[in-house]
């Protein structure tokens, strides 16, 4: 098995559980995505999974990406690491499922618009402010405005607010929110459901459930990615952002 240092990996009675481990932040560091992708790619690979789960240690489930990293020399590979961790969450052919308690941000926040079921504590928080950071969230606009309606994503991540998990459910960014102490017995429940099922039955309902964010991933992620990485980051306000939000200040824009 595996040696991780920013996540862990358990597979256990056809589960497999990581958990995102680097405290308090839970970062999606270079390492990190390196790390879940790796571990992704090999559980794709275990065709006898009933279910995928996502968690994470710490008060804070994911605080996106470490802007820090993203200069000219190390941002084409953290966007790639994030685009084939997205992709792989939506091939592989067992349900997948992610449980939130804590705050997610930006890139977390993407993330779980990957997944098939997100479970959420009922003091969860959730928050898009990556045009702050002189940057803007990958795939917010491709897979969640189908959800939520563009006008009412366009001011989500204008305002760059926290929001809570009703607002959550509202928009259909989680499946189910629960007290925070009935987290686990809820997501037993699930687990459970699906044992009721034909495994491979089951394997090919996902596949049609994922094919309109499968179909809209490969018709413009290409483009949404070229865009980040050969014309956002030559924008001296791109540079600005990254470096405001490294010394965690406002940003003084040159609009250029």
């Amino acid at each position: 098995m595996f040696t991780f240092e920013k996540i862990k990996l358990d597979v256990k009675n056809q589960l497999a559980h990581i958990i995102l481990s680097d405290p308090p932040s839970n970062y999606l560091t270079m390492q990190m995505l390196g790390e879940l992708e790796e571990a992704l790619d090999w559980l794709a690979a275990q065709l006898d999974l009933r279910a995928v789960i996502l968690s994470a240690s710490g008060a804070s489930f994911c605080s996106g990406a470490d802007f820090s990293e993203h200069n000219r020399v190390m941002v084409f590979s953290i966007v790639e690491r994030f685009r084939a961790i997205c992709r792989l969450l939506l091939n592989i052919e067992c349900p997948t499922l992610a449980v939130v308690d804590g705050k997610i941000r930006n890139w977390g926040c993407d993330l779980l618009l990957c997944f098939d079921t997100v479970l959420a504590g009922d003091q969860a928080t959730f928050r898009y402010d990556d045009l702050r950071a002189g940057t803007f969230p990958a795939l917010a606009p491709l897979l969640l405005a189908e959800r939520t309606g563009e006008k009412k994503l366009l001011r989500l991540l204008h305002e760059g607010a926290e929001f809570g998990t009703e607002q959550a459910l509202e928009l259909d960014f989680v499946s189910h929110a629960y007290p925070r102490e009935e987290l686990v017995q809820q997501l037993k429940k699930v687990l459970g459901s699906f044992t009721r099922y034909s495994q491979p039955i089951q394997k090919l309902f996902l596949k049609n459930m994922r094919r309109r964010r499968v179909h809209l991933m490969d018709a413009f992620a290409d483009d949404i990615f070229t865009e980040y990485l050969n014309l956002l980051v030559e924008f001296r306000d791109y540079e600005e952002g990254i470096q405001a939000w490294t010394e965690k200040r406002a940003p003084q824009w040159k609009n250029e």
